[in-house]
């Protein structure tokens, strides 16, 4: 299933871009009638990408940190979660053959995280979950135009390996966060983070379904 999905034109084709099996991937039609034939292979150089953002020409991608299926976060893999590339969309090949040197090239690095605004996991933490406060995962990556920034959300918490006692593998914290990248200072800040001092777990019956906007400052 693509993820993150959106529309671009080149050369005069309206495609869909999207991320699928951990690549970026271009296809020509709507997700509903992808096949393995019209999946084009774009870029490997993201690890754990998870959210796209169309900027000037450019696919920008954001790297969301080792998933729970690959093993989770670890002190062993530089999973360059938080950092943003810059991809070429127009760089593609087949998806079913061997990845070429052109899409192995293809991306280079935007912008890491920084701490502050990012709580970056503790990477001597043992075991991994003892971090209560990282912001990790990264996703949902959106560009405003008016500020010329990239916002990214992070959902705060540790992708672990599953097992018997963590059969969903995942550690939730409490620190949430929408935080952005000024594309014109190159400078990282927060917008709005959960405060943790506001409770020890989320009670879906108290939060629900609430939408909150955030006024962003230029």
């Amino acid at each position: 299933m693509a993820k993150g999905g959106m529309m671009y034109e080149t050369n005069g084709t309206r495609r869909a871009l999207g991320i699928f099996l951990a690549v970026a991937m271009v296809t020509p039609c709507s997700w509903a009638a992808v096949t393995s034939a019209d999946v084009e292979r774009v870029s490997t150089v993201a690890p754990f990408p998870r959210g796209l953002a169309m900027v000037g020409g450019e696919l920008l991608v954001l790297s969301r940190g080792r998933v729970r299926d690959a093993g989770g976060v670890s002190a062993d893999v530089d999973d360059r979660a938080g950092t943003i590339w810059t991809v070429d969309p127009d760089v593609a090949e087949p998806l079913g053959g061997p990845v070429g040197h052109a899409v192995q090239a293809n991306g280079a690095v935007l912008a890491e995280p920084t701490e502050p605004p990012f709580r970056l996991w503790d990477r001597f933490s043992d075991p991994p979950e003892r971090d209560r406060w990282t912001d990790r995962p990264h996703y949902t990556l959106r560009y405003h135009e008016p500020t010329q920034s990239l916002y990214l959300c992070s959902f705060s918490g540790l992708d672990l390996m599953r097992s018997s006692e963590n059969p969903d593998g995942f550690s939730k914290n409490l620190s949430d966060a929408i935080i952005r990248y000024d594309l014109r200072t190159r400078q990282w800040s927060e917008v709005e983070r959960h405060r943790v001092a506001a409770g020890d777990s989320y009670d879906p019956s108290a939060v629900g379904g609430t939408v909150y906007r955030v006024r962003i400052a230029d």
